[in-house]
C-alpha cells in the first residue's frame, strides 16, 4: 500500500505521524507525489491498495488502516 502525498500538505503530515505513532510503515509506504503518482491520483494524502482502489482524506485513510491494526 501507497499513501500519496506532498511537501505542502499540512493533512499529508498529519497523516504521516499518524502511520508512523502506529507502527505502520513497514506495510504503508509514504511517497511524494512529484516522485511518479499515477495519473489516477488527482487528491491527497490518497491510500492506494494493492488492488489498485483509491481511498481519498486522511479520517477514511486511518479508518482503513484502523481495520489493519483491528485485524479486520
Amino acid at each position: 500500500m501507497i499513501v500519496w502525498t506532498t511537501e505542502w500538505c499540512g493533512a499529508c503530515k498529519q497523516l504521516k505521524q499518524w502511520i508512523q505513532d502506529n507502527n505502520l510503515q513497514d506495510i504503508v509506504k509514504v511517497k511524494l507525489t512529484d516522485d511518479g503518482a499515477p495519473m489516477t491520483i488527482s487528491s491527497v494524502p490518497t491510500l492506494e491498495l494493492e488492488d489498485g482502489t483509491l481511498i481519498v482524506g486522511v479520517e477514511p485513510i486511518k479508518r482503513k488502516l484502523q481495520t489493519l491494526l483491528d485485524g479486520e
